[in-house]
């Protein structure tokens, strides 16, 4: 390929330490966003679709997969947003109704919060 041996072996010792250092925080992304992996697998579906097609001589214009690509990343940008948007107002609600349930309880009669004062010990029994 190549009479730069040095500069190859450079090549693939930094594009596997990158491999290394991103792994998991990709992994942990990918984790937290799984619809991901189905655009993810989407496209390598449409890829390699194009390519048997090209090697059977049908030529695949790739003006449309590039648009379809570049389509659909915004969409799913924007779906993970709306997630995140969703799962925070819903811990917001869960958090005001547990405050709600807490301040009405306060307000039964008997409900009474035990403080210091209230808490009375026992005598300690002897043992035999």
């Amino acid at each position: 390929m190549t009479d730069h041996v040095p500069i190859m072996v450079i090549a693939v010792l930094a594009a596997v330490t990158v491999m290394l250092l991103a792994a998991d925080p990709l992994s942990r992304f990918i984790q937290a966003n799984p619809t991901l992996v189905m655009l993810a697998l989407g496209f390598l579906l449409m890829i390699g679709m194009t390519l048997i097609a090209d090697g059977f001589g049908v030529p695949a214009p790739k003006g449309y997969i590039y648009a379809a690509m570049a389509l659909s990343a915004p969409v799913e940008a924007l779906n993970m947003l709306s997630r995140r948007a969703q799962k925070k107002r819903q811990s917001e609600l869960t958090e005001r109704a547990c405050c709600n349930v807490c301040l009405s309880l306060e307000e039964r009669p008997w409900f009474k919060k035990k403080t210091a004062p209230q808490i009375r010990s026992r005598p300690r029994q002897s043992l035999p």
